[in-house]
């Protein structure tokens, strides 16, 4: 009887056993003072979604516990602002734990599968030219830094490829191929793209560059597997327009992906950057056929109806700035004038490009019921700096300071300048994200606004 209640004992404890999913525990220290959270995403269309976040202990330690996870791509952050961390990518499948030692910028990787293992050895020749590349992270080195870096670098990474050793996983280990060579890719192309005080020319790029355009490397989806993925084929796309030149640069840059589920997902990413509800419902006309899953569909709606207060002849927002002499100016105060707001700073290299043209059409709108407001966003430390360069540069039409006070810019949701808006004589708007100085239409449209009855 004792040798039966035994062996039934020990099945329902195998079906306890049974019943208990196969679970990830990625765990591990940093040493980032004061840091309380830190946060896993996973990968959504080659975008991060935030999965889960865990406190940090007062010793520095974190543990994440992911039962029964989808086998692929993760990371692991300190900030819910990837763009401004370096986001820690591991590789998680079935039962395993994954040890992290995070230091700084960098994450020593143990454990875990062979393929995360194989990923963690990647990783640490890659961080090389991983990290002064990444897009979000400032790098205040220049060209003349990093392309020895780089070219340095290209060996050690050939002589890796070809130590590859298999995992038993053929999926797995022909993607590290791909990602090998993506992640390359990408380190030269964002290095480019990174503000920095000194530009090269083409010439003196190093050779790998040469290839990068070559081959068709986004014809699939394989892409979307990365957490920066869609980050990673818009740039590469800009890059790859600006080899071929100013036409091409003007051309659409989704018409040089070969696969239409990438375009839909290329064009729903890149809704942030319309101000003006109308204009992202013909931006997008030509392309509502790629907006194929109920997903995307979802995604651009929400978009359409985020701008629904952006829409021409609704009420603009009523700012009251200081002009250089401290008098308070606001729209109210601007009533019956076609106002031209340019919103700018001293450090922004691109709004100084503007000013020269900006000059040239208030000259050319002289005697006519537009006015000019520009509008710096300085930092409050840098007043003196802003009336000191408005002076130097005898900078006309009204000029306000707006300093650390972001209304107008959260309210316009503007996250870059120059940004040029135009309101009506009433005030209402025209155009959250009007055409520059430099660019012939914008004289037309305020012509046109100001002989509008």
């Amino acid at each position: 009887m004792k040798k039966l209640l035994l062996i039934a004992a020990m099945a329902v404890s195998l079906q306890g056993l049974a019943a208990v999913p196969p679970t990830t525990y990625i765990q591990g220290s940093v040493d980032a003072k004061n840091l309380r959270t830190m946060y896993l995403y996973r990968v959504d269309d080659g975008n991060m979604e935030q999965y889960a976040s865990v406190k940090v202990s007062p010793e520095g330690t974190f543990a994440f516990a992911v039962a029964n996870p989808e086998e692929g791509f993760y990371y692991v952050a300190t900030s819910t602002n990837t763009n401004a961390v370096i986001p820690h990518r591991i590789y998680v499948k079935g039962a395993a734990t994954i040890e992290m030692d995070i230091k700084g910028q960098k994450a020593v990787v143990k454990g875990g599968t062979k393929e995360n293992q194989q990923l963690a050895k990647w990783q640490e020749v890659y961080d090389d030219i991983a990290i002064p590349s990444w897009s979000g992270v400032q790098y205040r080195g220049t060209y003349e830094d990093f392309f020895p870096i780089f070219e340095s670098f290209i060996p050690k990474y050939e002589a890796f490829r070809k130590s590859l050793k298999t995992t038993g996983n053929k999926s797995f280990d022909a993607y590290m191929q791909f990602l090998m060579e993506n992640d390359v890719d990408a380190a030269a192309v964002n290095f480019l793209f990174m503000p920095r005080s000194k530009h090269p020319e083409k010439s003196q790029y190093p050779a790998y560059y040469n290839q990068i355009m070559q081959g068709n490397k986004y014809s699939n989806t394989q892409i979307l597997r990365l957490g920066d993925g869609v980050r990673r084929m818009s740039a590469y796309l800009l890059y790859g327009s600006l080899q071929k030149g100013k036409a091409a640069a003007n051309e659409p840059m989704v018409d040089n992906l070969q696969n239409d589920t990438l375009k839909g997902i290329f064009l729903v990413n890149g809704l942030g950057r319309y101000r003006d509800q109308q204009a992202l419902i013909d931006g997008m006309a030509p392309y509502q056929h790629l907006l194929v899953t109920d997903s995307l569909k979802a995604r651009y709606a929400r978009a359409v109806a985020s701008l629904a207060t952006f829409s021409k002849g609704t009420k603009a927002f009523s700012f009251s700035y200081p002009d250089i002499n401290g008098k308070a100016v606001s729209l109210e105060s601007l009533k019956g004038k076609v106002v031209l707001v340019d919103m700018w700073a001293t450090w922004c290299g691109p709004c100084k490009q503007e000013i020269p043209h900006l000059k040239k059409l208030e000259e050319e709108l002289h005697g006519t019921d537009i006015q000019v407001v520009s509008i710096s966003v300085d930092k409050d430390a840098d007043k003196q700096k802003w009336e000191d360069f408005v002076k130097k540069e005898n900078l006309t039409g009204l000029q306000l300071f707006a300093g650390s006070k972001g209304d107008m810019m959260d309210y316009y949701k503007i996250s870059g300048i120059p940004r040029f808006l135009v309101f009506d004589k009433q005030g209402k708007i025209v155009s959250v994200d009007s055409p520059r100085p430099s660019n012939p239409e914008l004289k037309k449209l305020l012509l046109a606004t100001a002989a509008a009855k």
